[in-house]
């Protein structure tokens, strides 16, 4: 759990002996860190019924004060239990209420968990290409996908956040660590990258500024060793018949693109046109990276999934039988390799010759 977080858990159980009667639901407060002052608010149960919210309700009072509450549902149903105080986000969780455990015998435990909230706030512009486009009203704030080890990672989701007077946004987010997408119809997803939100203090995150196009986001890594931002570049080109090469993709107009990573194997880049796109990524010493066919489309954010992940090269070693051709000759090779949805190449990776056992090694090969 986060640094400062608050946690309910939730105790329910039953008796055999009456399996017509009602399940208890205990709420008892945990307090991880000390709390900062005073605090009040409610619970809410909201049934689920054929995987949807029903209009059966309850609503129970907490407090600091009185922390101890509990409530009784029918066996046999499932809960969606929601909370409602001020200062906090609850992570909502879902109760089954299963009446198989003998009374005062084992409890179990659902947690139900408090994050304290901070405040994100910023300053829409435009660029000059949008200029004419009216500042939007809102905007969608979406939780990147964290690498993090479980323990440590940030709530996940998206809200939404009003857009006021000049540009002026502001929301109430857990207090955490995030990369975030901003969103807002017409224009190119916007990305703010490793943004610290904490527990009763806002954050201002400047100016945002809004242009056309699309976004992509991904990750690169290193299997089995240390990723390195000072030796990696990932290049983004438009997608030729043939492949991307750089130097005709930029004949026939299109712009090749280029991001550092960060130091966890982030990167990502925003107002691009809309099309097929190829993505590459270098990391000395290790092969080459690329994945083909990325499509970009207006106003959307595309995720690189699976991430980009550095390999060590293989080495091939080849037996050819007989070792020797009709003429008392060693054989030749040609490597090709197969590209992902087209097939194999045109032009050999690798060319050689084989050994008079008729063994052929080829040294730094990608897997």
């Amino acid at each position: 759990m986060a640094s400062g977080a608050l946690s309910l858990v939730l105790w329910l159980w039953s008796s055999l002996a009456a399996p017509s009667g009602q399940v208890r639901v205990w709420v008892v407060p945990h307090l991880v860190l000390p709390a900062a002052g005073a605090w009040q608010g409610k619970l809410v149960a909201v049934r689920v019924v054929n995987e949807r919210l029903s209009a059966e309700r309850l609503e129970i009072v907490i407090s600091s004060d009185r922390p101890l509450a509990s409530f009784s549902v029918p066996p046999l149903t499932d809960w969606r239990i929601e909370g409602e105080i001020a200062g906090f986000w609850v992570r909502p969780v879902r109760v089954s209420s299963v009446p198989n455990m003998a009374s005062g015998g084992p409890f179990a435990a659902v947690p139900l968990d408090l994050w304290p909230l901070g405040k994100l706030t910023g300053r829409l512009e435009r660029s000059r290409e949008v200029a004419a486009i009216p500042l939007p009203r809102s905007l969608v704030v979406t939780t990147l996908p964290s690498r993090d080890p479980p323990e440590k990672r940030p709530p996940a989701g998206k809200l939404d956040c009003l857009v006021g007077a000049g540009g002026i946004f502001s929301c109430d987010l857990p207090a955490a660590r995030y990369d975030l997408t901003l969103e807002t119809e017409g224009f190119s997803p916007t990305h703010l990258t490793r943004v610290e939100i904490v527990a009763g203090k806002a954050l201002h995150a400047g100016q945002v500024l809004l242009r056309r196009g699309g976004a992509l986001v991904g990750w690169v890594a290193v299997e089995g060793g240390v990723f390195d931002p000072e030796k990696c570049r990932v290049r983004l080109l438009p997608a030729v018949s043939g492949g991307a090469d750089p130097g005709l993709a930029r004949a026939l107009g299109g712009e090749v693109r280029e991001a550092v990573p960060r130091a966890d194997g982030f990167f990502h880049f925003s107002g691009l046109p809309r099309g097929t796109f190829r993505v590459e990524a270098t990391h000395d010493p290790w092969p080459a990276l690329s994945r083909a066919a990325v499509r970009v489309e207006e106003g959307v954010e595309t995720v690189v999934d699976p991430p980009l992940e550095f390999v060590a090269p293989l080495t091939l070693t080849i037996t050819v039988d007989p070792p020797l051709d009709v003429r008392d000759r060693a054989w030749h090779y040609s490597l090709l390799r197969e590209t992902e949805g087209r097939g194999v190449t045109f032009g050999a990776e690798s060319r050689g010759e084989f050994d008079r056992e008729g063994v052929a090694t080829i040294g730094g090969q990608r897997r």
